[in-house]
């Protein structure tokens, strides 16, 4: 407290002398204060503006899915005009009021605002000419697609069976015009799914149908513009993203990068190349080639969302380049495990040294041949396995592995939970029970038999005394008739 009242002794000191400066002060100080009081009336200005649009997005919730067929109508009007964040907000506060604990339908209703919001997000990316709105478009999309996270969860066959019509939709438009590149209200999707399912499976109901139809894109289609390229270039990063985890093997990506590389590089008809269609020799205009010196030219190493918009110029060719060489950098690494290496990326190394490098700028030009010096070295350094014939590994006989228990017992009992060991010993108890009933009727029945014989060979020996008995009265009477005989 001392130390702060001798301080202002001392600015009171100051202040005498210099009253001039504080009276310039001091206005200049008014006249902050007043642009703050302006800033902060502003700010709840803006904050009671944004707390009357709350206020209106909860009234509108409630009515969204009064009406089935006008479901989509209502769900666009409620998130048209808004803030990406808004809309955030108001798709949280719609899920968690037909939070599917709450009652049972809720879990249809949020099927339902699945597919509307697939179809919202079509619209939004529909028709775009500017960048401008090409950056609000993907901002609402970024702000989007965590919910369409948490509806997948909340029924994963309705959502899926959703997506992959959409997917064969978009397939089939395609299919009526292969050579024309789609735009970003399909290409979209595409990055959709890669949030959504996981793209390291060997087979996915839904990742798989989306790689195939990209493969398609870069095999069918023409490239013969700064639109076709542009979202061919999206459509080549999508596909190094679904398989940076499986190092899955796409032919038509590498087949892509070698015709940009052919667009860009310096070849006649005296030093013809190799192509491999949807790209032509001789046929397709060398649209991505550098006509003069842009050596000393400022250009962004990335692509923006200017360039799928802009017209072809020497800035939209130089970072075509420098990104196609970035990729196949990362297809190079990604495959670097398989044999045939060399010969995959060899026409690619082939038409980066046609291109004029030195009419490039100089970060460019040293990024350019870092790639090629890694892969030279790579390709140089790499060791390859002999072909050999399979080994044939003899049957193993079948051998009994002993049953080894920790605490032996007797019994196996021991390892089963209660329901099973009890029946288990009951069975046993049967089995038991029944062999000793076995036992006991068999011991029954030779007894029985025993007997039976016993009576049988008695009542024999009985028959065979009185049969004798007989045979003697018999001898005695025919001695005593011929007695008889004699004495007449």
């Amino acid at each position: 407290m001392n130390e702060n009242n001798e301080n202002i002794r001392k600015e009171n000191v100051k202040s005498d002398k210099n009253d001039e400066d504080e009276i310039d002060d001091d206005e200049s100080d008014a006249d902050e204060s007043g642009d703050d009081e302006n800033e902060a009336s502003e700010d709840t200005g803006s904050n009671s503006d944004e707390k009357e649009q709350m206020d209106v997005v909860e009234e509108e919730l409630g009515s969204v899915f009064d009406v089935k067929s006008a479901e989509g109508d209502k769900l666009r009007e409620l998130l048209t005009g808004k803030t990406p964040s808004q809309q955030s907000t108001a798709l949280s506060k719609l899920i968690k009021s037909y939070d599917p604990s709450l009652s049972p339908n809720n879990k249809e209703i949020l099927s339902r605002l699945f597919a509307h919001l697939l179809q919202y997000v079509h619209d939004i990316f529909t028709d775009l000419n500017d960048e401008g709105d090409i950056i609000k478009a993907f901002l609402i999309f970024d702000k989007v697609a965590p919910y369409f996270y948490d509806l997948i969860h909340i029924n994963k066959v309705s959502t899926k069976k959703f997506i992959v019509e959409l997917l064969k939709e978009k397939h089939d438009q395609f299919k009526r015009n292969p050579k024309k590149v789609p735009d970003l209200n399909t290409l979209i999707f595409f990055k959709l799914v890669s949030l959504l399912y996981p793209t390291s499976d060997f087979r996915h109901p839904v990742t798989t149908p989306s790689l195939i139809f990209m493969t398609e894109i870069l095999s069918l289609s023409r490239f013969k513009d700064a639109y076709s390229v542009s979202r061919g270039l999206f459509i080549l990063t999508m596909i190094l993203e679904y398989t940076v985890l499986s190092k899955r093997f796409v032919p038509s990506a590498l087949n892509f990068l070698r015709g940009i590389f052919y667009l860009s590089a310096n070849t006649s008809v005296l030093n013809p190349v190799q192509v491999v269609p949807p790209f032509r020799l001789h046929k397709d205009s060398k649209i991505l080639n550098l006509e003069q010196d842009c050596s000393k030219m400022e250009v962004d190493d990335k692509m923006s969302a200017k360039d799928l918009v802009c017209e072809m110029d020497d800035a939209f060719k130089i970072k075509c380049l420098h990104n196609s060489v970035f990729m196949l950098r990362e297809f190079f690494d990604n495959y670097i495990e398989i044999d045939a290496l060399k010969a995959l990326f060899e026409p690619h190394m082939q038409l980066l040294g046609r291109i004029d490098l030195e009419w490039y700028p100089k970060k460019i030009v040293s990024k350019v041949t870092k790639v090629l010096q890694h892969m030279k070295e790579t390709l140089e350094t790499k060791t390859y396995a002999l072909i050999t014939r399979e080994k044939v590994r003899p049957k193993a006989l079948r051998l009994y592995e002993p049953d080894i228990q920790e605490v032996f017992t007797g019994s196996k009992l021991s390892k089963l939970s209660r329901d099973a060991s009890e029946r288990k010993r009951l069975q046993g108890k049967y089995k038991k029970e029944m062999k000793g009933a076995i036992r006991e009727i068999r011991r029954d029945k030779a007894y029985i038999a025993s007997v039976k014989i016993r009576q049988k060979i008695q009542s024999d020996n009985v028959r065979k005394e009185k049969v004798k008995q007989i045979y003697k009265d018999a001898s005695i009477q025919q001695g005593e008739l011929n007695k008889l005989k004699r004495g007449k």
